[in-house]
């Protein structure tokens, strides 16, 4: 017959045992099951287009006007260069997860590109904006635009593989600095669309700040 000690050390240790494996459980269930991304309940995007790319558009008689709600008004830098800022607010529908820094995020209001250059003023409407976070250094503004009268084809017109700087106070999220270029697809789009070509994909296009509230 055992002796009372030893019962009790080893009830101990299938105690100490079962009390590590729920610990090791919870873990796992923790890894398993990662954070939902929350509802964002209001906000806007400020995309700013850069002194440089300013002067590329111009030079090809191209300007970019806003649609409301998004606003728009010139800007100037501390060496008179004109930059074009633009504010687009948030629609609704849009999650981010701040943990992973992955989310969707609509807009609402759109942005119409003009070619004045001759007697044919042609034209490229952004609509449809969306921001994509595929995570902290990887960004995609995916929009949509008019191919023919109703008749509208969805690209990826620029990205971003910066990593921008992130800001959380409560529930107010601010990420500064999202530098998106223009891809192969953008490029094309513009060019039939504008009749233009080379539209530059190293220059900045829009360095974006995102400032919104989570539900």
């Amino acid at each position: 017959m055992k002796s009372p000690k030893a019962v009790h050390t080893r009830r101990a240790g299938g105690i100490a045992m079962v009390a590590m494996l729920f610990a090791l459980l919870v873990v796992m269930l923790a890894v398993a099951v990662p954070a939902q991304a929350s509802v964002v309940k209001s906000g806007s995007s400020q995309p700013e287009v850069e002194a440089n790319m300013v002067s590329e558009l111009q030079s090809k008689h191209v300007s970019i006007n806003a649609v409301p709600p998004m606003t728009y008004k010139p800007l100037w830098n501390s060496s008179g260069q004109m930059r074009w800022w633009f504010r687009a607010p948030m629609a609704s529908g849009g999650t981010y997860n701040y943990t992973t820094k992955t989310g969707t995020l609509y807009h609402n209001g759109s942005m119409r590109w003009m070619e004045a250059s001759g007697g044919t003023h042609y034209q490229f409407q952004m609509e449809g904006i969306r921001i994509i976070a595929l995570g902290a250094s990887s960004y995609q503004m995916s929009v949509s635009y008019e191919v023919s009268k109703g008749n509208y084809a969805r690209i990826v017109i620029a990205q971003a593989t910066n990593t921008p700087g992130f800001t959380k106070k409560g529930k107010a999220i601010k990420i500064g600095g999202i530098q998106f270029k223009l891809t192969d697809a953008g490029e094309a789009a513009l060019n039939t669309a504008l009749h233009e070509t080379g539209f530059s994909k190293t220059l900045v296009l829009f360095d974006t700040d995102m400032m919104f509230n989570l539900k």
